[in-house]
């Protein structure tokens, strides 16, 4: 669990920088990525990333607050963190042979 959550915090650091980085586009593409799979599909994936990662006092909270925050049990808030990271890191991987 203590991996997902170091990933996590290094992805909210790389977002915050003031400066444009391949990090923040990754970001943003991944937001837009899980926006348009929530037209699809009617979830509300988009909302709970913007919930994690955005607002950061919820982020800094212990998983069982984010949990009851979000209305979603542990179990799949874990699933979901795991999918967004992952669907980071495609993004960047992405981003870092383009260029």
């Amino acid at each position: 669990m203590e991996k997902i959550k170091t990933l996590e915090k290094k992805i909210v650091h790389r977002t915050k920088q003031t400066k444009p980085t391949k990090e923040a586009t990754a970001f943003s593409e991944m937001l837009d990525f899980w926006t348009t799979y929530d037209e699809t599909f009617n979830t509300n994936h988009s909302e709970i990333i913007r919930t994690i990662y955005l607002y950061t006092n919820i982020f800094d909270q212990t998983e069982v607050a984010m949990c009851m925050k979000l209305h979603i049990s542990e179990s799949t808030l874990l699933r979901y963190r795991k999918k967004y990271v992952k669907s980071y890191n495609v993004i960047l991987a992405r981003l870092e042979e383009n260029e």
